[in-house]
């Protein structure tokens, strides 16, 4: 016998060994299955009470609902609390769909960890304090000039006024007019009457009738020089310094138009207060400036609202970023002068200025470039120009109605040397030249031929045989002369024989006949008339009267 335990057969409800030996052990067991209830007649296995104990009917009267009690009366005021919402029938879970695994992807490559970054300190609480306006400028316009597009910030500026000014009053009575003197970059007011007063006194009566200030400009910083930024008087910053260091005085230099803009409001307001002095009339107040001051005279005159007296600029340009309206091209009389050898602002420069006011339409332009002049060299002939320059503006045309005469001076002026007079040696006094009556008249027959004195006959056969022998019909009536005086030696003189022209003494020469062309026509041999033959019954033809 198998010493292990045989597998037991539920059907069978007992053990029995499997043939061929021992029972062979299964891994897992099936569940018992469950007991069947044999579904019955209503009539079998019915209970006295009328309750099923077995069968369908039995599961149903189980599940049969009990008696319901009577109703429990309510208290009045009870109300009825709803119920709560049953709770929603569990769903059936839906059966998984296997999907195909996904692709496999390529491993990224990996990438070095990235530096650790340092925690941000958290920023401290403090209390926040109003930033002060910044303070307003005396003009938005870019603090670079329109040569260059790249601009340059500047810090901001404080309120910027102008140096004390030089004033020279007239010396006798009220002033006609008032000329505003600008000075050049890293200079006066003083230094620029110093320079200009002696020249002004030769000029005549003009500082007994004009009123001279001499304006100071502001102390500015300069960018230009490389490691340094002297302070320096000037009208407005430079950027470049192409007519020094650079060695380029025919570039325009970059300029800080903010400046420009702040030296052009102060002028405009000393020209206002200049104008007052007489009424409002801008018409007597001239600006005068060299170099630096030119320009900036120039700018400032051209963009005033008003059209001044006139502007005078020494050794100086326009620049390229002043405006210019059509009115003050039109109506605004300017001066440029310059000289050749200027290595500061060359004198293409002023030409360039002149040639863009004339193309806005300027008409009272004046440029003169003198000769062999360096930059701000002083010369008379400058003085001169300013002089006439003011004569032409109306500013020294008349005298003034409250001013006297101005006296003469008392120095007495001695008169130039008279130049030394050429002293002729004696003996060599060339004899009284005879009046004109007496005079000999010049023979106008060429050297080389002879004058003879002709009778008109004989002329009159010389030019027949001339006519004759040349192997032409016709002798141009221009050709005579010249064949006349190649063949006989001597001149054609038809004037002496009473004749103006030489058509005139060809007609009267008998034998010959003129015929009209062009140049004076041409002459020929006359031409015989056809002989005729005159009978006695005065007919020229022995044939006539028997046709």
């Amino acid at each position: 016998m198998p010493t292990t335990a045989a597998r037991v057969n539920p059907k069978a409800g007992g053990a029995r060994p499997q043939a061929g030996g021992a029972a062979r052990p299964q891994a897992a067991r099936r569940p018992a299955p469950k007991a069947r209830v044999r579904r019955g007649s209503e009539s079998e296995n019915a209970a006295p009470n009328g309750q099923y104990t077995e069968g369908v009917y039995a599961n149903r009267a189980a599940k049969a609902p009990a008696a319901r009690k009577p109703p429990v009366a309510k208290p009045p005021g009870f109300k009825k609390i709803a119920s709560p919402a049953p709770a929603p029938a569990p769903t059936r879970p839906k059966k998984r769909v296997a999907q195909a695994p996904a692709p496999a992807q390529r491993p990224k490559p990996v990438q070095a960890p990235a530096p650790a970054q340092r925690p941000k300190p958290k920023p401290i609480a403090r209390p926040v304090k109003e930033a002060p306006a910044p303070a307003p400028r005396a003009s938005p316009i870019t603090t670079r000039s329109a040569t260059t597009n790249s601009p340059i910030t500047t810090k901001p500026t404080r309120e910027v006024r102008l140096g004390r000014a030089i004033v020279v009053e007239p010396q006798n009575g009220p002033a006609v007019c008032s000329i505003l003197l600008l000075h050049g970059f890293a200079c006066d007011a003083k230094q620029c009457a110093s320079s200009w007063k002696p020249r002004l006194k030769s000029m005549g009566d003009l500082g007994q009738r004009c009123r001279l200030v001499f304006l100071n400009a502001p102390k500015r910083e300069i960018s230009c020089y490389p490691g340094e930024t002297p302070v320096e008087s000037a009208w407005h910053d430079y950027f470049t310094d192409h007519g020094g260091a650079g060695g380029r005085p025919e570039i325009e230099e970059d300029i800080d138009q903010n400046h420009l803009a702040e030296a052009r409001k102060l002028i405009h307001a000393e020209i206002d207060k200049e104008a007052e002095k007489f009424g409002g009339d801008y018409r007597r107040v001239a600006l005068f400036g060299e170099s630096q001051g030119g320009c900036t005279a120039l700018d400032a005159a051209t963009t005033h609202p008003k059209t001044i007296g006139g502007v005078f600029c020494s050794f100086g340009q326009l620049y390229s970023c002043t405006p210019i309206s059509a009115r003050s091209a039109r109506d605004l009389k300017i001066v440029f002068w310059h000289g050749s050898r200027d290595k500061t602002i060359a004198a293409s420069l002023c030409l360039r200025s002149a040639a863009r006011l004339l193309d806005r339409g300027a008409k009272k332009l004046t440029l003169h470039i003198e000769d062999g002049l360096e930059h701000c060299q002083g010369s008379d002939s400058e003085a001169q120009c300013l002089r006439k320059s003011l004569e032409n503006w109306g500013f020294l045309s008349g005298q003034p109605e409250t001013a006297p005469e101005p006296k003469s001076s008392p120095v007495r002026r001695e008169p130039p040397p008279t130049p030394p007079s050429i002293i002729k040696p004696p003996g060599l006094t060339p004899p009284p030249r005879p009046p004109r009556s007496e005079r000999a008249t010049p023979d106008p027959t060429p050297p080389g031929f002879s004058r003879q004195q002709l009778s008109r006959e004989d002329v009159e056969e010389d030019v027949r045989a001339l006519i004759s022998s040349s192997d032409r019909d016709e002798v141009a009536m221009n050709t005579i002369s010249g064949l006349y005086r190649r063949k006989y030696g001597r001149m054609l003189d038809y004037k002496s024989l009473g004749f103006a022209k030489m058509t005139a003494f060809v007609a009267e020469i008998p034998g010959l006949e003129l015929v009209n062309g062009a140049a004076g026509g041409s002459v020929r041999l006359a031409r015989a008339a056809p002989h005729r033959m005159i009978y006695d019954d005065e007919t020229d033809s022995e044939l006539e009267g028997y046709a």
